[in-house]
């Protein structure tokens, strides 16, 4: 059923949040003070409340903007205070050897869930840093185009308007009609926008001013008949939209594991398309990828 459904895909979210805590912990459930036993109903109200007890929110408040910071569940919160309380008892190379095994584990299952390779990606600090390694990445020049959607946060619009005033290249941005009449309306847009001198396009996958969702697959697809690089920006979509990263054909992908995925604070991933990391500086290869990630 679809409630079934539902329950599946909440927990499913919930474990790889784990994962980006450094581990896989099961949801122990019967450890939780006050916790009640899940009900075989997904569709019990009871279901609700034994999801609500996961999370350290006081009992007369609804968190309601997880697109801004969501509160970690119990579960992974527990794994980062533990993980931080031993490595203040041993802060020694043998302790901190076991996190190369770790991390890879967490690498191998954010990528499972992206539908790509652990190799494209990397552990971040957050979206914006994702974006600002995709802006720093690339030597545009001056007569070269990058093409930005009006809606992007700030750290995937100004920090390429930055970006091109040291470089020389051009911003061209693209503004929605307020109310776009279909999704062919908005690829029909971004195809126009694109010339011969566009180099790059960047957006967000779904707007965090208007909850707009950008047809990322079809637009990627232009890019790349184009020759053009597409950068999405996917704080908004990361643990929210199923994704699979190769099916959307995208060159890279930015996300946050502390909004919807309900990950630890302070991480964040970034994907980029194996065939696109090797246009990237050496000097990003090497501090993201080639030394751990």
């Amino acid at each position: 059923t679809s409630s079934t459904s539902d329950r599946r895909d909440f927990l499913r979210k919930l474990l790889v949040g784990t994962a980006a805590g450094f581990a896989m912990p099961s949801v122990a459930l019967a450890e939780r003070p006050g916790v009640i036993e899940a009900p075989s109903d997904p569709a019990d109200e009871h279901y609700w409340e034994m999801i609500k007890r996961q999370f350290a929110i006081p009992s007369n408040l609804v968190m309601m903007n997880a697109a801004n910071l969501c509160p970690p569940p119990y579960a992974v919160a527990e794994v980062v205070n533990q993980t931080l309380a031993d490595l203040g008892k041993d802060v020694s190379f043998q302790f901190r050897d076991r996190f190369d095994v770790i991390r890879a584990t967490s690498l191998q299952k954010l990528a499972g869930y992206l539908g790509v390779t652990a190799e494209e990606v990397c552990i971040t600090r957050n979206t914006s840093e994702g974006n600002n390694i995709i802006v720093n990445g690339f030597d545009f020049k001056a007569g070269d185009e990058v093409l930005l959607w009006t809606e992007n946060h700030p750290s995937n619009h100004q920090a390429w308007e930055h970006r091109a005033k040291r470089l020389g290249f051009t911003v061209k941005k693209i503004t929605l009609p307020s109310s776009a009449g279909s999704k062919e309306e908005i690829i029909q847009l971004f195809d126009k926008a694109m010339t011969p001198k566009t180099r790059l396009v960047a957006f967000s996958h779904i707007s965090n001013h208007n909850a707009i969702v950008i047809p990322a697959k079809e637009i990627c697809s232009i890019a790349r008949r184009k020759n053009v690089l597409s950068h999405v920006d996917g704080a908004q979509s990361f643990g929210f939209m199923d994704l699979d990263l190769k099916d959307m054909g995208c060159d890279s992908y930015s996300g946050s594991m502390h909004k919807w995925l309900m990950g630890p604070f302070e991480n964040g991933v970034l994907y980029v398309r194996k065939e696109t990391l090797a246009r990237l500086w050496p000097q990003i290869i090497s501090a993201g990828w080639e030394e751990g990630n």
